[in-house]
């Protein structure tokens, strides 16, 4: 438990727990649990570089390995791998980390050529919208619509939108990103763009994979829609809901088992 969570001195335990000097809430604690208090820390990781779903794997491995016995701090191996291990150069090459039982492959894409080395895979966006939503959702980026993505699996919503801007690819989106939204700052999304006023905002609900509000924009030419649907439509029958059932679990580190009634016979 130490090292997830750091001991705390009697007087901090008093300031937490008792913050009106009322001392009478201590009186439920003997002496010996005063002394195990402990308070749960967590580590975040922060970077420029769009390896998400490595650094997912990463703190996953982690928080496996101090649970194991072991003489080695959990500190250690983030300066291994914050200090000692390099960042791949932008090209051909990578670089490949191990942590646990886990192999972590990283590689930045040439700077001609972004698409042919993604550190976010798009069978994401496949598996969580069917290709009429992707197609709605992809156009009015393109137009620089403003677009909210709702989801109770808070995990998804930073690659969806990571995902989606990479896609745009030759252009850019020139306006704001904010891949999780607080409730106190939602008043953020009433304030107007530069393109568009709020009222046009598209809104996504990606656990129904549904449009609630889809603002007046032109459609994409018939004849290359007709050509992208025909080529896509193999990826979007192949992958689309198959994450259904563990839907509920993406915000988890790891799996859990099934319910008798989710098993099928």
């Amino acid at each position: 438990i130490d090292e997830f969570c750091e001991r705390k001195h009697e007087d901090e335990i008093v300031k937490r727990m008792c913050p009106n000097g009322d001392l009478s809430c201590l009186k439920t604690l003997s002496v010996e649990e005063k002394k195990r208090y402990h308070a749960p820390k967590c580590i975040c990781l922060i970077s420029y570089h769009p390896f998400i779903e490595a650094y997912r794997i990463y703190l996953t491995e982690l928080y496996r390995l101090s649970l194991t016995p072991s003489e080695i701090p959990i500190e250690r191996y983030l300066c291994n791998f914050f200090l000692e291990t390099p960042l791949p150069p932008r090209g051909y090459f990578s670089v490949r980390y191990r942590i646990g039982d886990k192999v972590l492959r990283l590689a930045r894409s040439p700077q001609n050529n972004p698409l042919i080395e993604q550190p976010l895979s798009t069978q994401l966006l496949f598996e969580l919208f069917d290709l009429d939503t992707l197609v709605h959702i992809y156009t009015a980026l393109l137009l620089e619509k403003k677009v909210l993505f709702l989801s109770t699996q808070y995990s998804i919503l930073t690659l969806v939108a990571e995902t989606f801007c990479s896609l745009l690819y030759p252009f850019d989106w020139p306006h704001a990103v904010i891949p999780l939204l607080p409730e106190d700052f939602l008043a953020f999304l009433k304030a107007p763009t530069d393109l568009d006023l709020p009222e046009d905002m598209m809104i996504v609900d990606i656990n129904t994979s549904s449009i609630k509000n889809l603002p007046d924009m032109p459609f994409l030419p018939k004849h290359e829609l007709t050509k992208l649907k025909r080529y896509l439509q193999p990826v979007s029958d192949l992958f689309f809901g198959c994450k259904a059932q563990e839907f509920h679990q993406l915000d988890l580190a790891f799996s859990v088992a099934p319910t008798p009634d989710q098993i099928e016979e």
